[in-house]
């Protein structure tokens, strides 16, 4: 088992879907990792079909790294993403990919959400900005999108 397969595990990000293909500390405390996407098809927000035609062969990097975890030791890691740019062939609506670990937000992943909820039961939520280096609005918005039901 190679280093990328091991960071994939620890991330919990699927090997067979995306590729981890770097890693950098840009700033102290924090780890970045860039991710592609390794499959062929997209699905078409809009007509919710498959396709495979890309509007041009260029990968985009998203102006924003994900806030994805937090280890033990007070690192916090972010995703780079890489994305690619289709043009649905059913309906030929234009859109970016999108990773199964993103949140609707567009700043965080899941896997950060249920960081926040879990913190939120010992830590107020300026305290899991704080911890986590976000602003307070962003943790406050993960709140209030809490379905209890």
């Amino acid at each position: 088992m190679n280093n990328i397969s091991v960071i994939g595990k620890i991330l919990n990000i699927n090997e067979k879907k995306y590729s981890i293909t770097g890693f950098s500390e840009p700033r102290e405390g924090v780890l970045e990792f860039t991710i592609r996407s390794r499959g062929l098809y997209c699905t078409c927000p809009k007509c919710l079909n498959h396709t495979n035609k890309r509007q041009d062969l260029s990968l985009y990097r998203q102006k924003t790294n994900l806030k994805h975890m937090n280890f033990s030791d007070g690192r916090i890691v972010e995703l780079a993403l890489y994305k690619r740019y289709f043009r649905c062939s059913h309906c030929a609506h234009q859109f970016f990919e999108k990773f199964e670990f993103e949140s609707g937000h567009g700043f965080h992943t899941k896997a950060f959400e249920n960081y926040v909820i879990a913190s939120w039961g010992y830590m107020s939520g300026n305290m899991i900005a704080k911890v986590s280096k976000t602003s307070a609005r962003k943790i406050y918005e993960i709140l209030q999108h809490i379905n209890i039901t």
